[in-house]
């Protein structure tokens, strides 16, 4: 490749390895913030977000700083892995970049549940339907 591509995404792909086995896991088991993110159903906006926050960040907080660029890039791939298991637990085949359907799409996804779990799902039905104007909003 042209401009070392291959290089920084092995790069990037040696990073989010490196998250596994950080401060990011929280238990032995791998678990991590994002699994809990992606079990209230908050995982999409809340990578979206902080890849703006890395983007934006970047050259401010010290300097020119690659890291900044490469975590963006590590939220971006987990919202495309939360946007495919979306459509995929939907019933829907997702799409890749070059509009090809994706059939055996799999994603690993740690499941934290609540005791009253269900209870919760339905209270946060009820109120989301009686709140008009409130989108995706979660209430907890």
């Amino acid at each position: 490749m042209k401009y070392n591509e291959k290089k920084i995404l092995q790069e990037i792909i040696e990073y989010i390895e490196s998250t596994y086995s950080q401060h990011y896991s929280t238990d032995g088991k791998g678990l991590q913030a994002m699994d809990i993110f992606r079990n209230m159903d908050t995982d999409k906006d809340f990578c979206q977000s902080n890849a703006i926050k890395y983007l934006i960040r970047y050259g401010k907080k010290q300097g020119r700083n690659e890291k900044d660029l490469i975590k963006a890039i590590h939220y971006i791939v987990l919202l495309i892995s939360s946007e495919r298991k979306d459509n995929t637990d939907n019933e829907q085949k997702p799409y890749n970049i070059r509009g090809e359907i994706i059939q055996d799409w799999t994603t690993t996804v740690g499941q934290t549940y609540h005791p009253n779990h269900e209870e919760h799902k339905r209270i946060q039905e009820k109120i989301l339907s009686q709140t008009p104007n409130r989108g995706n909003a979660i209430f907890l």
